[in-house]
């Protein structure tokens, strides 16, 4: 009795074993489908890496590219500013010219009636009216010079100079 119950008792621990391996085969299985999914998993995760560094450097890209325009727009618009403060300046400066010169018709204008004035309420002698007749011309050089004055500061100011040719080619 004693080798059958060696036998009865081998054979529970080979049918004990057997039933430990076929668990542990599932096991396996479970773990290597389980595996397999991870395996997945981890190439759709490197995909998803690869596409999202793809779309982080084309937005750094972006961000580069705005800054320069970002630069650019800046550098415009001092220039602009610029110009701007040029074009004040200029004006600035006509205006005065344009002053000065309405001053300088006035007082031509104003000796050339004076001396009309006193032609007329006076009775001079010819060497006298030739005289007040000189004066008279003389002031009227005087007014076409600063008429002349005026017309090249004005043809001057409406005329773009070579700078402003430059800007618009």
């Amino acid at each position: 009795m004693g080798k059958q119950k060696s036998s009865e008792k081998l054979k529970e621990i080979i049918g004990s074993i057997s039933t430990q391996n076929k668990e542990h085969e599932i096991c396996d299985d479970e773990l290597e489908i389980a595996n397999k999914k991870l395996v997945m998993e981890k190439i759709a995760n490197d995909k998803c890496s690869e596409e999202l560094m793809a779309s982080n450097n084309e937005l750094a890209m972006q961000d580069k590219e705005s800054e320069n325009s970002s630069e650019e727009l800046i550098m415009a618009n001092k220039e602009l500013i610029s110009q701007n403060d040029d074009k004040e300046k200029q004006e600035q400066s006509a205006e005065n010219m344009l002053a000065i010169i309405a001053r300088k018709e006035r007082e031509q204008t104003k000796r050339i009636l004076d001396l009309s004035e006193m032609i007329k309420k006076d009775i001079f002698s010819p060497e006298e009216l030739q005289t007040k007749v000189g004066y008279i011309k003389q002031f009227a050089l005087d007014l076409e010079s600063s008429i002349k004055e005026l017309s090249e500061l004005i043809q001057s100011y409406l005329s773009p100079d070579d700078e402003d040719l430059k800007l618009k080619s």
